[in-house]
């Protein structure tokens, strides 16, 4: 009987240390794959000194080759007692940092493989993760150096478990590779499509809340800019912005329907990489101010004869009557023009060609850049205009481009 439990045990051991191995492994893969949700954890964690683009891409370098290290050290030791201890310290930190996160309702989401659209629930689902784990680690340091019986099928007669054998060790890293090729693509698919789902939703409220301040101001779309003079410098909340007429607009226009109209977090609407880092484009911004990643088009910016050629094809006359704020009512064809784009990372294209926008009947799309960009309909202007057909068209707002 004696030995029946101690077999027993000893498989319980093995199972538990390939489990603990992998997921420091597993998660130093989805790190790496997605190192974009984990930057913006450090950044929000890290001292104002110390952020930087330069300081946050070693440490995500670092954090993920400390745990690629440990868990291949687990697996390759058999749960040795100093592999186990270090395990075990680093779950107590890294959960010390879940709390950190949880106590904050506005915190960024971590990525703990808890496809959670905020995140204080991402880290209360990481923090059950780090608990059973923590667990597994203190049953493995409970029984390191404990002898193993000699009818252990696949252990050879020997005083203390010091390691996997060979075989043992490849049977391990074969199992964990079966379960990554089968779990992670599913897994990342089924992430990256929520996070997807959660973003044109966020996108929405924005288009709703652009909406609701329309109804207030005269059915008038948002405008920071100064009518019939883009020369003029753009103040925005007592803020003199230093970027160009549309550009500003574009960057700056949520200030006028945050908080007041969207209520949603503010890191939704941000964008933090024009503000922060060793050099940053735009620095010099003032906290209050919301530098947002969440384009207004520049087709609310000036009116829609701005937009249309002659018939020679020249840009017609450029009086700045032409620049001011448009109506709601301007938009003829809402269901074919776009309103919102989205800009993150300082593109308009994310890592699968994907560009994110809402059209003016507050439907949101998550499409290729081939079916939102045609050449043909982008047209070039002064004072920071973007060439881009969602941004750009010929009609502007009234309507369906030619």
């Amino acid at each position: 009987m004696g030995q029946k439990n101690t077999a027993l045990r000893n498989r319980l051991r093995w199972l538990l240390t390939i489990m603990v191995g992998g997921a420091f492994i597993v998660a130093a893969y989805a790190k790496a794959v997605s190192p974009i949700a984990f930057a913006r954890v450090l950044v929000y964690l890290m001292p104002g000194g110390l952020v930087g683009a330069a300081s946050v891409r070693s440490t995500v370098l670092g954090v993920v080759a400390i745990e690629a290290a440990l868990g291949a050290w687990i697996l390759a030791s058999g749960a040795s007692r100093r592999s186990a201890l270090t395990a075990g310290a680093l779950l107590c930190i890294f959960s010390l940092v879940l709390v950190r996160l949880a106590m904050d309702p506005t915190a960024p989401a971590c990525g703990c493989f808890a496809l959670q659209s905020t995140g204080r629930m991402d880290a209360v689902f990481g923090l059950a993760r780090n608990a059973a784990l923590l667990w597994m680690t203190l049953w493995l340091l409970g029984t390191s150096g404990r002898p193993v019986p000699a009818r252990v099928p696949w252990r050879r007669p020997r005083e203390h478990a010091a390691g996997f054998t060979l075989i043992e060790m490849l049977v391990s890293l074969a199992i964990i590779a079966v379960i990554l090729g089968l779990s992670v693509p599913t897994l990342w698919g089924a992430r990256r499509a929520a996070q997807d789902s959660r973003h044109l939703s966020t996108m929405r409220q924005v288009a709703m809340g652009t909406m609701s301040y329309t109804a207030d101001f005269a059915d008038r779309l948002p405008y920071v800019g100064v009518p019939g003079d883009p020369r003029a410098p753009i103040v925005v909340e007592g803020f003199q912005t230093r970027a160009l007429y549309f550009r500003a607009q574009a960057l700056y226009w949520a200030n006028l329907i945050w908080p007041e109209y969207l209520d949603v977090p503010r890191r939704f609407l941000e964008r933090p990489i024009l503000r922060e880092g060793p050099r940053p484009p735009l620095g010099g911004i003032p906290e209050g101010i919301v530098v947002t990643e969440i384009f207004l088009t520049h087709c609310a910016a000036a009116d829609s004869a701005y937009w249309r050629d002659d018939p020679s094809g020249r840009p017609v006359d450029l009086g700045f009557s032409h620049y001011r704020g448009m109506a709601v009512a301007d938009i003829r064809f809402p269901s074919s023009k776009g309103l919102l784009i989205d800009g993150t990372g300082l593109s308009f294209v994310d890592d699968r060609g994907l560009v994110f926008t809402v059209n003016a009947d507050m439907s949101a799309h998550a499409r290729k850049l081939g079916d939102v960009f045609d050449p043909s309909l982008v047209v070039s202007r002064p004072f920071g205009a973007m060439t881009m057909s969602v941004m750009t068209t010929r009609n502007g707002l009234d309507g369906v481009d030619d």
